[in-house]
């Protein structure tokens, strides 16, 4: 579509986000990534565009970008009623690495009730291990069973607010 992509300016990236061109879509997406946090405001300002197009490809975008800053967009995504929205929100933390495991710690023990709370957080943690970005220290084995079943909230937030707190987060 384009012949300079490096000469478009962010809004008009995006503006890509709305053709049929899924080949231009994902290069649009990769020069959003490649331009960092500059682009990270006109990104999160598209989660709530009434086109669930936008909505994705701004996620899809997020998701490769790493900035702390992205961390508690990605924690209220994680309970999206989209599915999609919900599994590239978990893709969007682990790809963070370890600092989205205190904003993830409190999101169990403020939403432990939630089902996709529950999820993502068990779909993040198991991202991190694999990767090896959790702490030496981090008790992956206690954790990980009370994210399998969801009739252990109470417990899980209490497990949840002991390893937050042995992580100096409380």
């Amino acid at each position: 579509m384009k012949n300079n992509w490096q000469d478009l300016s962010i809004e008009q990236l995006i503006e890509v986000f709305g053709t049929e061109s899924g080949k231009d879509r994902e290069e649009a997406r990769d020069r959003l990534v490649s331009k960092g946090k500059v682009a990270v405001s006109s990104l999160v300002d598209l989660l709530d565009h009434p086109q669930y197009i936008y909505r994705w490809e701004a996620m899809m975008t997020l998701k490769d970008i790493r900035d702390e800053s992205l961390l508690p967009v990605f924690i209220e995504r994680l309970t999206d009623k989209e599915q999609d929205i919900r599994w590239i929100a978990a893709k969007g933390l682990i790809h963070q690495g370890e600092t989205a495991i205190k904003p993830l710690l409190n999101l169990l023990i403020h939403n432990s009730e939630s089902v996709f709370a529950v999820e993502g957080a068990h779909h993040i943690f198991n991202g991190l291990h694999k990767d090896n970005q959790l702490p030496d220290t981090f008790p992956f084995e206690t954790i990980m069973p009370l994210l399998e079943n969801t009739r252990h909230t109470e417990h899980l937030k209490v497990v949840a607010f002991k390893i937050l707190h042995a992580m100096g987060g409380v």
